[in-house]
């Protein structure tokens, strides 16, 4: 697989170098596998089945945690920082860079209610607890336009709105979304990504996407 994996990394990279108009395409091709479904059914997920019996599928799959994606999903940049104007109706939103390195701002009843952070407070930032949604707002755009590697999406409190497969109690904290997402670990080479979006309570579509290789 290794070897196999270089060989496709130096024939996009040839074609990269040379000009190649379809090098994304190619790459994609290669490297990614990508499946939407809505209708039939993918991996035993059938369009039309109830979230009680999808959850129950998806456990069988081998997913081990399935999580709420939020129903207002965006992601703000200094490019389009338009979706920052639905923050009022968000659980919470996390801003990246591309090192990783995040904070989390969770709301309720409108305040910023907690803020957790993988790196020491920015000044920016300080003492933000409490202040309004409207306030938040103002801020991450400002922070959005002045540093170009930031990222902001919405999230949900993971802890109140995922399920585990030990979990009886997951698909009441599942079932007031639309969409959920999960991994599976044991697809090879570094496991899949699965979203599935319902429709009047039934699976109306299943997205899914696979590495087809691994390049390290």
């Amino acid at each position: 697989m290794r070897r196999n994996s270089l060989r496709v990394y130096v024939i996009l990279l040839s074609l990269s170098q040379s000009g190649c108009a379809s090098v994304g395409a190619l790459a994609e091709t290669f490297l990614v596998e990508r499946e939407t479904v809505t209708k039939g059914s993918f991996n035993t997920l059938q369009i039309g089945l109830s979230k009680a019996e999808t959850l129950r599928r998806v456990f069988l799959l081998g997913a081990s945690t399935v999580n709420a994606i939020p129903p207002t999903n965006f992601k703000a940049s200094h490019e389009d920082t338009s979706g920052l104007s639905n923050l009022a109706q968000l659980d919470g939103i996390q801003l990246t860079d591309d090192g990783g390195r995040a904070i989390t701002f969770y709301l309720l009843d409108g305040n910023v209610s907690s803020v957790f952070r993988s790196v020491p407070s920015d000044s920016e930032f300080r003492g933000i607890e409490g202040v309004t949604s409207a306030e938040l707002q103002n801020r991450l755009r400002a922070a959005l336009l002045a540093d170009h590697d930031l990222v902001a999406r919405p999230i949900v409190r993971a802890e109140e709105n995922s399920a585990h497969r030990s979990d009886g109690a997951g698909l009441e904290r599942l079932s007031k979304f639309d969409a959920w997402e999960f991994h599976i670990r044991t697809d090879l080479p570094r496991g899949s990504l699965y979203r599935v979006y319902f429709r009047d309570d039934r699976l109306a579509r299943v997205e899914y996407l696979r590495q087809r290789v691994g390049l390290d």
